[in-house]
């Protein structure tokens, strides 16, 4: 199997991949051999990606048919060079008359993003965009969803801009989904060069000097300067705490002063926080996202902040509208546009997240354990469609939408999740090893448990509790 690193295409037969997320340590990538059969988007190594590629790309993903390996990695080498150049603040210049659309998380909801191009036209230099992070996670297309993203801002690298959220980070990845998605539909090696990607994405971006968008929002202490976020060395991984941190995790609340994120991580900041920071920096507006919103928006903080949130009916499940933002030079004059979610094939939500199989793998346990204590069987439910099955914690098939995805209980109470059978080519022998704790589980414990907020002691982002950090389709994401 020939191998790429991030340089030159290699003959070298190896599976030797690296684990660091440093963007100047090379990845050493694997390839299949193309296809005499493949007929989807194809693209020669270092040509520059066109819109025809693109389009390409974009009717292959909606068909349902998956970009071959070596134009995948061309994508990432490409918009690698790019990112890899930019700030860690940029700033964007709208010209008089011009408008920019700025868009809020997409978590992996590829048909919905579509849906955004065909309302408010696909990007070019004349309609350029701002995403505000968390493209990936969650939603079971985030592969397509990066991979265009990635492909316009390569096309158009003064008009398509794209900053980091929480969930562009190797540990989120692992958590929900995006790491296993990465696996079935590309391969292993893969997904370390996603990393070093995302770890050169920018933190921050201000528009036409007054507007500073990020994707959580602002900061423990006061004084900090748009300088401050400038100098960030942003080459790594999140660290627990400090300005980058906050950037990606904090969030606004209702009223006066800072306090503790129902999170764990990041910071909860009020309207005088937001003021003095926009007025210490000569700015109008933030603009944030981080959070569902009923609307896909909310405007805070005496219309000082703004929530945008593009993930309509988010994981099928909270029946919320997306939204995103234009702006009109030179007043910067808003227009937010609500949106509804559209239909996608029939794969459930979180088809790839191992956080999830192993939260109902537990609920399962519980019950198992409070079935026993009472010398009763369990109860048995019937389970709604594109949902999983409580039957996870049993070794056997669980059926996720037009997949099947083999899952074990080892004697190690670890879950052993399979590559689902799907469109694209899997490698089969590859799987998931998730390990469950196999702590006891009180009766005090179960009750807790059954509840969809109980997902503690799940191993942790930054060393933090998961339950703290995200209730399993909460409304913090």
């Amino acid at each position: 199997m020939p191998t790429l690193d991030d340089d030159h295409l290699s003959a070298a037969e190896t599976t030797t991949t690296t684990t660091t997320t440093s963007p100047w340590t090379p990845v050493l990538v694997e390839v299949d051999e193309l296809d005499p059969q493949y007929s989807g988007a194809t693209i020669q190594q270092g040509e520059s990606i066109s819109l025809e590629f693109i389009m390409k790309m974009i009717d292959d993903f909606k068909n349902e048919k998956c970009i071959h390996q070596r134009f995948a990695y061309e994508i990432l080498l490409q918009i690698k060079g790019l990112l890899i150049k930019l700030p860690s603040l940029v700033e964007i210049v709208v010209s008089d008359g011009n408008q920019i659309t700025v868009c809020g998380d997409i978590h992996g909801q590829f048909y919905d993003l579509i849906n955004i191009f065909e309302i408010n036209g696909f990007p070019s230099d004349e309609n350029p965009y701002l995403f505000n992070g968390d493209f990936v996670d969650r939603g079971s297309f985030s592969l397509e969803v990066v991979l265009t993203l990635f492909a316009f801002k390569c096309l158009y690298p003064n008009s398509m801009f794209l900053a980091r959220g929480n969930h562009e980070t190797r540990c989120m990845n692992e958590l929900y989904g995006f790491e296993y998605e990465v696996y079935s539909k590309l391969n292993q090696s893969f997904f370390d060069l996603f990393a070093q990607v995302f770890c050169c994405l920018p933190l921050a971006h201000v528009i036409n000097a007054k507007i500073l968008v990020v994707h959580g929002g602002l900061f423990t202490k006061d004084n900090v300067k748009l300088s401050d976020i400038r100098e960030i060395d942003r080459f790594c991984e999140p660290p627990q705490e400090g300005i980058m941190c906050e950037l990606l995790w904090s969030d606004p609340h209702s009223g006066l002063g800072r306090g503790p994120s129902p999170r764990g991580v990041g910071v909860s900041f009020g309207s005088d926080v937001t003021k003095r920071f926009l007025d210490d920096n000569d700015l109008d507006l933030v603009v944030r996202s981080h959070e569902v919103k009923d609307e896909g928006y909310e405007i805070e903080h005496d219309g000082k902040l703004i929530t945008i949130f593009s993930a309509p009916n988010y994981c099928d499940q909270m029946g919320n509208k997306g939204a995103f933002i234009r702006f009109v030079a030179p007043e910067m004059k808003r227009e937010i546009v609500p949106f509804s979610a559209v239909d996608h094939p029939e794969v459930m939500p979180s088809a790839y997240d191992t956080h999830y199989l192993k939260v109902a793998s537990r609920r399962r346990r519980a019950r198992l354990l409070r079935a026993s204590a009472s010398n009763n069987p369990p109860p048995t439910t019937d389970q709604p469609k594109n949902t999983v099955s409580d039957a996870v914690v049993e070794s056997g098939t669980l059926h996720v939408g037009t997949h099947d995805t083999e899952v074990q209980i080892t004697e190690a109470s670890d879950v052993v999740i399979s590559p689902p059978s799907k469109r694209c080519k899997t490698r089969n022998d590859r799987s998931v090893h998730v390990p469950v704790p196999d702590a006891a589980i009180s009766s005090r414990h179960a009750a807790t448990l059954e509840q969809p907020s109980a997902v503690a002691s799940i191993p942790p982002p930054f060393g933090i509790s998961v339950g703290a950090v995200e209730s399993h389709y909460g409304s913090l994401v």
